[in-house]
């Protein structure tokens, strides 16, 4: 028997202020547009189920099933742009 993949984990919700792709199925992926969470609407048991979103354009509101949270980079991942250090030492 195959582990069922949807809900098996806990998943961190939404929070204002997140950035996230708006999930369209007419379009293809390298156009979705890129918008930041307003406001959460969660359930009665905590988990947000639907999010405001602030687009360039306008303001919606969507589903999660209909969102993509974006990650943020990491401050001390490289952040500076060059790899001279790397090539320099190798």
């Amino acid at each position: 028997m195959q582990e069922r993949q949807r809900w098996s984990g806990a998943k961190r919700n939404l929070v204002p202020g997140d950035l996230v792709l708006i999930v369209d199925n007419t379009a293809p992926r390298n156009s979705w547009v890129i918008g930041r969470v307003l406001q959460t609407f969660p359930d009665r048991r905590g988990f947000v189920r639907q999010v405001r979103i602030k687009t360039k354009s306008s303001c919606l509101n969507r589903p999660i099933t209909k969102v993509c949270l974006l990650p943020e980079a990491d401050a001390g991942c490289g952040a500076t742009g060059t790899d001279d250090d790397a090539l320099t030492s190798a």
